[in-house]
């Protein structure tokens, strides 16, 4: 190993950024399932982290991030640890909590079994792979809201953070938010353009498989039915876009 200390800032991916940018700054963070420890060499290159415990259950990960940080000469301000999930977290050990690249029932799983280190976090940045009305529901059963979420394309696959902090009494999450578990409120609200490009790219694909389900037998006729409910979710969030169209539309005519 080349034991000179590299000078150079790390560069993240696209979709890690996206996470990174919703980090407190001067918290304590713990990155789950850290793999080659970039995000917690940038949040500390950027002094947006004052420390960072980097965790993976894999040695190999573990290996190549410890060898980076010793690399940036980082080794008093990170640290490595092998942990299954957050069980190796102790409760106040971190109170921001990053977990990424992973799919969505994994990590409510780990959210669960390190429920009171994950609980002493102010803030948890999540960035599913799948699964995400699951994620969403979780967060809010578990005390948090999601204060925000974005959306990005790489390498032609999206990836949606989550950012959730801890319910006050100032603000009241909604029992049940149909169309937001499922594509993100904060996206919607705002007219995201990257979610937009998505839920065209699903309404085609759900027409498409629509199309060939039509005429079928009883196993056909019951999955038809679930692609039509499909359907008319992403036709009523993409509503919402032509919507404010014509409400800026006509708000321009008038100004003009």
């Amino acid at each position: 190993m080349n034991n000179q200390i590299q000078t150079g800032r790390i560069r993240l991916s696209k979709r890690l950024q996206m996470s990174a940018d919703y980090v407190r700054r001067g918290c304590a963070a713990a990155d789950v399932g850290c793999d080659h420890a970039y995000m917690a060499i940038y949040l500390v290159q950027n002094r947006i982290a004052g420390r960072v415990i980097a965790m993976d259950i894999n040695e190999g990960p573990l290996s190549r991030a410890r060898q980076n940080v010793i690399q940036y000469g980082l080794e008093e301000r990170i640290e490595i640890r092998r942990s299954d999930g957050i069980r190796e977290l102790r409760p106040g050990e971190a109170d921001t909590l990053l977990c990424a690249g992973m799919g969505g029932r994994l990590m409510i799983r780990i959210l669960s079994e390190g429920r009171e280190a994950a609980d002493a976090a102010e803030e948890w940045i999540l960035q599913p792979q799948s699964e995400l009305l699951q994620v969403r529901r979780y967060i809010r059963e578990s005390g948090y809201r999601i204060a925000d979420e974005s959306m990005c394309v790489e390498e032609g696959k999206y990836y949606t953070s989550l950012h959730a902090v801890k319910q006050d009494g100032s603000f009241r999450e909604p029992r049940e938010d149909r169309l937001g578990d499922q594509f993100g409120r904060p996206l919607l609200d705002r007219r995201d353009p990257v979610l937009r490009q998505f839920l065209l790219k699903e309404e085609a694909a759900a027409a498409k498989i629509r199309s060939g389900l039509s005429g079928q037998t009883k196993g056909g006729a019951e999955a038809l039915a679930r692609m039509e409910e499909k359907l008319a979710d992403i036709r009523e969030a993409l509503a919402m876009w032509k919507d404010w169209e014509d409400v800026n539309g006509r708000q321009n005519s008038c100004d003009s």
